[in-house]
């Protein structure tokens, strides 16, 4: 029963297939510089590798937009995504999977009542607007330095074209691995919190996470895509929009890959906050955004020649239209899915506010006196305590750190699970001794968990906010993710 929830899963991935493979190796098979069946393998062999070994950075940010915790939730947020990818593909308009599934997780967080984390959605949303405008300086860079080295060195035509083949193959590669590490979110990160799968441990210390098993399937998922139904659309962006040569096709694959490299890889935001430079998020982009800011940036530098505004404006109305129908089918597929199959779509979210809660509301610097309608009262789901707050007079910042303090999360330091379960390659010798210490801590609330360690060790506080630490932050908050989902106690009802 579980696998059949993932199917949609798998729908989506198969649509992402059909869909991004125009941005990945569209244009070398328009230019005739590569076969479909050649590009098609490399791209679904590099996407695969892309999703399992680096599609966790991205999946982190999505579910922090929207934890969908039931299966038969997950499949239709899923499914109406895909649908949406499906209906703009039918017209030809390469869309955004990302945006679809963004669009889909906002219409779940509005059925169930969930709090929307409104930084995150921002910093999705901001992507939206940097993912074109990054590719189209990266292939202005880029066209210029091709452009400086061929005036420079006399390559006879045979060796340029055989050169742009290899280039094309590889970029081709790069490609489908960028958007296997940055696109299995949209394909599989709104399971990851209902997953139906246990990590699989083969060693003391190497396991397969749950969270990978997934990104694999949905990595086959793409590939099946791409080779069922990709050279239906691979037209539109390879040569509907703009004609492309094959060495201007061979630097619009390589800038608009690079700017999915750039907001999926945790290895190059590290590196930059250890040189205290800045990184973007790594969040979920748009392929075909990044391709399309692509062939902008290359009309830009041939004077805005043969750009076909028409076909322009019908992607752009694509990018704007595809979120707001997955979000609208989304809703109304949960209606469906909860009353008429009688599915639990989503898991009830309790909140607390006992003198604890209160204490830390104080702390973070709320004013508790606006507060004392919710003083020792718990709310058994979010629209509860949404319709409460909305007598309260404070902003929306202020009313999602409310929600995330007062969020029941019941947890119990297991001795067992510290010695058997947890990930051994990401916790020190001194992290285990520290954890022991808690041994048996029966505990309400994240948080807690949170100042009870940091009352053990300075090693467990997050510091201050800023480029130089962001790395270290970012890796500390993937610590207690895994602590919070290890304790967690299944049993979430409050007598």
């Amino acid at each position: 029963m579980s696998f059949i929830f993932l199917l949609s899963g798998l729908f989506l991935g198969w649509s992402l297939g059909a869909n991004v493979a125009g941005t990945v190796f569209g244009t070398a098979v328009e230019t005739k510089m590569l076969k479909f069946k050649t590009a098609a393998w490399v791209a679904s062999v590099f996407v695969v590798l892309g999703a399992v070994l680096q599609g966790g950075a991205t999946s982190s940010t999505l579910t922090k937009l929207g934890s969908v915790n039931a299966l038969a939730g997950s499949f239709t947020v899923a499914l109406s995504a895909a649908l949406s990818l499906f209906l703009m593909a039918r017209i030809r308009i390469p869309v955004s999977s990302t945006q679809a599934v963004v669009g889909s997780i906002i219409g779940w967080d509005l059925f169930t009542g969930a709090f929307t984390d409104y930084s995150v959605l921002v910093g999705i949303l901001s992507s939206w607007i940097i993912t074109p405008l990054l590719a189209a300086f990266f292939t202005l860079i880029i066209f210029y330095l091709f452009n400086a080295f061929l005036n420079k060195h006399a390559i006879h035509i045979i060796h340029l074209d055989y050169y742009t083949r290899l280039g094309l193959l590889f970029a081709c590669a790069f490609g489908a691995y960028s958007i296997g590490a940055n696109n299995i979110a949209s394909v599989m990160g709104m399971f990851i919190d209902a997953s139906p799968f246990k990590d699989i441990f083969i060693t003391m210390n190497y396991s397969i996470a749950s969270s990978t098993q997934l990104f694999f399937l949905g990595s086959v998922a793409i590939a099946i895509g791409i080779f069922t139904y990709s050279h239906k659309n691979i037209k539109t962006v390879g040569n509907d929009l703009y004609k492309l040569s094959p060495l201007t096709g061979l630097i619009v694959v390589l800038s608009s890959s690079l700017v999915l490299f750039i907001f999926s890889s945790k290895a190059l935001a590290s590196f930059l906050h250890f040189l205290h430079l800045p990184s973007l998020p790594l969040v979920p982009v748009s392929s075909s955004q990044a391709i399309i800011g692509s062939i902008v940036g290359l009309s830009l530098s041939k004077g805005v020649h043969n750009m076909h505004y028409n076909v322009l404006g019908r992607i752009s109305i694509g990018w704007l239209a595809s979120p707001v129908l997955a979000g609208i089918i989304c809703f109304f597929s949960l209606f469906v899915v909860q009353n008429v199959f009688d599915q639990t779509v989503y898991h009830p979210s309790y909140y607390t506010f006992d003198k604890h809660v209160m204490i830390k509301m104080e702390d973070e610097r709320i004013d508790i006196n606006k507060l004392s309608i919710l003083n020792g009262k718990t709310y058994q789901s979010s629209n509860e305590l949404r319709n409460e707050l909305l007598n309260i007079e404070m902003g929306p910042r202020k009313k999602q750190i409310i929600a995330e303090i007062s969020y029941y999360y019941p947890m119990r330091v297991d001795v067992k699970k510290i010695d058997y379960e947890l990930e051994k390659q990401y916790f020190t010798q001194q992290d285990i001794e520290d954890l022991q210490k808690l041994s048996d801590n029966y505990l309400n609330h994240k948080w807690q968990l949170n100042e009870k360690l940091e009352e053990i060790s300075n090693s467990w506080s997050f510091k201050p906010k800023g480029i130089k630490n962001n790395s270290y932050n970012r890796e500390l908050q993937k610590k207690y993710d895994i602590l919070y989902t290890t304790f967690k106690i299944k049993t979430l009802s409050i007598d």
